[in-house]
This record gives C-alpha cells, sequence and structure tokens, in this order.
C-alpha cells in the first residue's frame, strides 16, 4: 500500500489472501482496523472509498495531517503543475453533474483554463509565492494532464475519449479541500454521503 498508494480493495483482498498463503479473506475487515490502530501514531489511514464512476470500492493510504513536509513529500508536482490541478478540480466541482461525483470536463477545456480561481489563489495565500506570473504552456499542461491521470488525481472518463472527472485518489486523499470549495449545495450534499 505504500509503494501504490490506493488500489480497488478486492485488489487489497488478494492481497491479503497471497501474503497469508490462504482462500478466506474473513480476516481482511480486522487486519484494516489493526492497521489503522497502529497508524494513529503516525498520522495515517487506510481509507475506504465507493468510486461513483465505476461502482467499485478502493482503498487508500491516507495523511491525515497536512503540513508543509506531507505537502512536499506527497506529490513530485511543480507548484505551477498543483495549481493547474487545483484548477482543474475546481472546474469540474462546479458542474452540475459533480454531484454525483460525475462531473465531466474535455481535455480541450482542461488545456485552456487558466490558474485564477479560488483554488490557485488560496494556494498562493499559503505561501507559494514561486508560482505567482508562471505559466505552464501546453506541452506542459498535457504532461501534467497525463500524469495526473496515471496516479488516479484526475480519471478517465468511461467511454468518453478526452473527458475527465476527479480521480479517486483526490476523493480518497483529499475531501477536507474538496469540502472547502464553494460547492453548490446539491453538490455538497451528495459528496458529504460518499466522502
Amino acid at each position: 500500500m505504500m509503494v501504490r498508494g490506493w488500489l480497488p480493495e478486492a485488489d487489497a483482498r488478494s492481497l491479503y489472501k497471497q501474503l497469508l498463503k490462504t482462500q478466506d479473506d474473513s480476516g481482511y475487515e480486522l487486519l484494516v482496523a489493526d492497521i489503522n490502530a497502529s497508524l494513529t501514531l503516525v498520522q495515517l489511514q487506510l481509507r475506504r472509498l465507493k468510486f461513483q464512476l465505476d461502482d467499485v470500492w478502493y482503498v487508500g493510504l491516507v495523511n491525515l495531517v497536512s503540513d508543509d513536509v506531507s505537502k512536499q513529500a506527497g506529490t513530485q508536482l511543480t507548484h505551477e503543475q498543483l495549481n493547474f490541478y487545483r484548477t482543474i478540480i475546481e472546474a469540474i466541482a462546479l458542474l452540475p453533474d459533480a454531484e454525483e461525483g460525475k462531473g465531466e470536463i474535455s481535455s480541450t477545456q482542461i488545456l485552456n483554463l487558466s490558474p485564477g480561481s479560488q483554488a490557485t489563489q488560496a494556494s498562493q495565500a499559503e505561501g507559494s509565492q514561486q508560482a505567482v506570473g508562471k505559466k505552464l504552456t501546453m506541452a506542459q499542461k498535457q504532461e501534467t494532464l497525463l500524469q495526473l491521470v496515471k496516479e488516479g488525481w484526475l480519471w478517465h472518463m468511461p467511454g468518453r475519449a478526452g473527458y475527465y472527472s476527479i480521480g479517486v485518489r483526490t476523493f480518497l486523499e483529499m475531501p477536507e479541500y474538496l469540502m472547502a470549495l464553494e460547492l453548490p449545495d446539491e453538490t455538497r450534499a451528495a459528496w458529504e454521503k460518499f466522502l
């Protein structure tokens, strides 16, 4: 889990059975509870989430503290890439169909987004002044988009080539960030149920 960060829970159960050399996964929940009890000391948690786009349960290792060390160690993205990511997430979160976790945006729309939204301004106010005035090129945006999908922060929409939604990892690791956005009431109420 530390290497992968997140995976479908069915894969986690299979891993459990492989490690214990058993065909029975009835002790899986107990193991997760024990692991979470141990991880509390280091402010980590194994968190479960049923992803709305594929109705699959996922489990991920989540840092419970949002401090400078975790922000820097938790990603290899630059400040500019993080601002671009936040701008994408905010654009999707404000869509009418986002309330079901299914808001989508095209790659063309993504590539034409510019930092300057509430999320970007908030991150700059928190001290990432290095990002002020710097912009990603179109090629850098495309590369960042691919990286965000690969790492699970964004999700390719099933059956919709070139369309993206908020990814499993964002919902698993960043529920507080998502709920801090100025969401429509319907989206906020729906997200509170599955986050």
